[in-house]
């Protein structure tokens, strides 16, 4: 983009704790760096303070069919003369209304909340009309995976290009440091079924072949109490919640492996952060993992849900000392070649 653009974002979320929102934010910051300006739009119960303090924010009323809500939008993109209308899911059908153009990234609510539970299932799949609607009525559609891709370009016959998610690089290590590291296994990731269906089964085939050598640091929101009931009663396992990214990076620097069990996934953050960090990625091979988990390079990809197969990748790179260090500096240097500032530019 050449010379100084007003770009408006549209994001229904703006919070730390959520994927799309980080993508959002971060994509706000590398625009503000290259001299753009920039102003989001949110609903104001999904708000982050912090980050409505570094970029300009209008909060409005939730909920997609809120005409108050569109109305909102309706009257700042009447007002302003804006370059770049950028939409992360819905509220760019108020652009769509006044048949401005603007460019939408998707995010893959559909199918991917079908998995997390019955309501997660019904919500997505009511909104969905509206997705296919603002979609075809975008100038251009973008999705973070090929798998993604194909996906709407099979159920929705609407063509779209990849941008994939990036990684700050401002949080990326140079080196990895063996000593500093720790028999620690993260899981990193809200606690639903869609992302820890498999994860106390996981734990339990690892502790099955070491006993409890190994300790889990499982940090994300708590959202299945009977998932986190389950996981309290593992003595080696001790829960975090949600936490701020410097602590989170702090657990991250001493762990030799995140473990990644969805049965659902489009492009997590999570697995970049780990990358960042030097930490190598075990997961299902499902969605677009393969997309950012070469297997052997940079973690290992476990296929037909084999949970034992999966324990035993997991104790491969911790027991293995050339393992670990070669699959930690290869994660390093793919989040180096997946920066935000690298994705702003596409």
């Amino acid at each position: 983009m050449k010379g100084k653009i007003n770009i408006l974002v549209l994001v229904r979320w703006f919070v730390q704790w959520n994927g799309t929102s980080q993508v959002a934010y971060n994509l706000c910051k590398e625009f503000i760096k290259s001299g753009h300006n920039v102003l989001v739009i949110t609903y104001k119960d999904y708000a982050d303070p912090k980050w409505t303090q570094e970029i300009p924010t209008v909060k409005i009323s939730k909920g997609c069919y809120n005409p108050i809500s569109f109305g909102s939008i309706i009257k700042i993109l009447k007002k302003y003369d804006i370059g770049i209308i950028h939409s992360h899911g819905l509220l760019g059908l108020a652009a769509a209304l006044l048949q401005k153009r603007y460019i939408v990234t998707y995010h893959g609510e559909w199918p991917m909340n079908m998995f997390s539970s019955v309501r997660g299932f019904l919500a997505s799949f009511s909104l969905l009309p509206l997705h296919i609607l603002e979609m075809k009525r975008a100038r251009r559609v973008i999705c973070v995976s090929r798998f993604m891709k194909l996906f709407i370009k099979n159920a929705f016959n609407i063509e779209s290009i990849v941008i994939p998610n990036g990684i700050n690089e401002e949080i990326i290590i140079n080196k990895v440091d063996p000593s500093h590291r720790e028999d620690l296994i993260v899981f990193l990731g809200s606690l639903i079924r869609k992302k820890a269906k498999y994860l106390v089964d996981v734990i339990r085939a690892l502790n099955n072949i070491v006993g409890q050598k190994l300790t889990f640091a499982i940090i994300g929101r708590v959202r299945d109490k009977s998932l986190y009931e389950t996981l309290c009663k593992i003595p080696n396992v001790k829960i975090y919640g949600y936490i701020p990214e410097n602590e989170k990076l702090n657990i991250l620097r001493k762990a030799k492996v995140m473990i990644l069990p969805s049965i659902a996934e489009n492009i997590p953050m999570a697995a970049l952060e780990a990358f960042s960090q030097g930490v190598p990625v075990v997961a299902f091979n499902v969605g677009g993992l393969p997309e950012i988990i070469i297997d052997g390079y940079n973690g290992f990809l476990i296929n037909n849900w084999d949970v034992n197969l999966f324990a035993k990748r997991v104790i491969k790179i911790v027991n293995n000392l050339d393992v670990y260090v070669r699959l930690a500096q290869n994660a390093i240097l793919y989040a180096k070649s997946h920066t935000w500032k690298r994705v702003a530019k596409e």
